[in-house]
């Protein structure tokens, strides 16, 4: 499945269309999730690993899986595009401080009804580390780096809910008092029924959404449906 034809399953809230029983089934191509346990056959954990090494197309989470407690970050470490589709809005869970969901290689990443949550009650006396979903795009990038959020939900992360960075350093700063450069690709963000509430409170400048272009590319964001209550300084915003 190309990268429209899955933004747009994804926007509509599809999978691979209903069976009799009104389950979705998984779409072509899928490697299915239908483990909550961490570790071991069935996981989102391997099934990350699976994509990576070319084993399937996407990966699909099954409406079985309704928790999945991770005691590490979740790493995609593959080239090929990180899409996670799943059949009824999974938690996942961070058992302690640190990134919930991080990728470096891929230049494409698109994730459908998914919930992320740390563990909060974090604040500035009582700081962390731990990111929501971490989309670092590597420093060669050229083309267009894409980042398709819909009907996801992170909460409850120390430092950025989301954090799309396309710069050599994870903190980079903000305008001409930023430091690190970029890659020569742009950055699209389509940010569709998002909801990032309780996350940036345990650091300085701690933001619920970023995205960071210190590159020679464009900067495109498209948010529709979405909501950003709580995090950082406090502040609430509806878009």
């Amino acid at each position: 499945m190309d990268f429209d034809s899955m933004s747009m399953s994804l926007a509509m809230g599809r999978g691979g269309g209903s069976s009799k029983s009104g389950k979705v089934p998984p779409p072509p191509g899928a490697i299915l999730v239908s483990s909550s346990a961490d570790f071991g056959p069935g996981t989102l954990r391997q099934a990350l690993e699976d994509l990576a090494s070319g084993l399937g197309e996407l990966i699909f989470i099954s409406s079985k899986v309704k928790e999945i407690t991770i005691e590490s970050t979740l790493e995609y470490i593959g080239t090929y595009p990180l899409t996670i589709q799943a059949e009824d809005m999974p938690r996942i869970i961070g058992s302690d401080d640190f990134d919930l969901l991080t990728t470096n290689a891929t230049l494409e990443v698109v994730i459908g009804k998914v919930e992320f949550e740390g563990l909060g009650h974090y604040s500035i006396t009582n700081q962390g580390i731990g990111k929501g979903i971490f989309v670092d795009v590597p420093n060669d990038a050229t083309g267009t780096a894409a980042v398709i959020l819909t009907n996801v939900k992170v909460s409850g992360v120390a430092s950025y809910g989301v954090l799309v960075n396309d710069c050599t350093e994870v903190n980079c700063g903000n305008g001409n008092q930023g430091t690190g450069g970029g890659s020569d690709a742009s950055v699209e963000v389509v940010l569709n029924g998002v909801t990032v509430e309780n996350s940036g409170k345990g650091r300085f400048d701690g933001d619920g959404v970023r995205v960071n272009e210190r590159g020679m590319g464009d900067l495109r964001a498209t948010i529709t449906a979405s909501k950003f209550n709580y995090n950082g300084a406090g502040t609430s915003m509806f878009v």
